[in-house]
């Protein structure tokens, strides 16, 4: 079984993603908006992302597809910037939901986001394609 990781090697943070979470913006039927469009990035900075695990299931008379992973990014310090169980991961044209966030040795050096992608993002509405970002 693999473990968690507990620090950084140096060249791993190579992919550059952005963290969203909901505007606050209602649906249609009050709810919190789905709509990518409707969410803001709260930050964008670079991680690893690898891939754990991966399960296929039948569901409602189609196959569904889901697949873990760990995405490992520096430990912001700023709780506006933290991210949380609510939000998305956007990398690559992909949408990752966060369902867990980890700091493996509370030392405030690291944080690991345990996300889940289900169908390769297929059924989600496209991920908002910004301008460059500012490195």
């Amino acid at each position: 079984m693999r473990r968690l990781p507990t620090n950084i090697e140096p060249g791993s943070l190579r992919h550059r993603i952005q963290i969203a979470q909901p505007s606050g913006a209602q649906d249609t039927m009050g709810g919190v908006s789905q709509n990518p469009a409707g969410w803001s990035v709260i930050r964008t900075c670079w991680a690893s992302i690898e891939a754990w695990t991966g399960s296929h299931d039948l569901s409602a008379g189609q196959f569904t597809s889901k697949t873990s992973h760990w995405i490992v990014i520096r430990d912001p310090r700023d709780p506006e910037q933290t991210p949380n169980a609510q939000m998305y991961v956007w990398w690559n044209g992909r949408t990752f939901l966060i369902e867990a966030v980890l700091s493996p040795d509370e030392g405030h050096k690291l944080l690991v986001m345990v996300v889940s992608e289900i169908n390769n993002s297929q059924q989600l509405d496209a991920t908002p394609i910004y301008g460059s970002p500012s490195y």
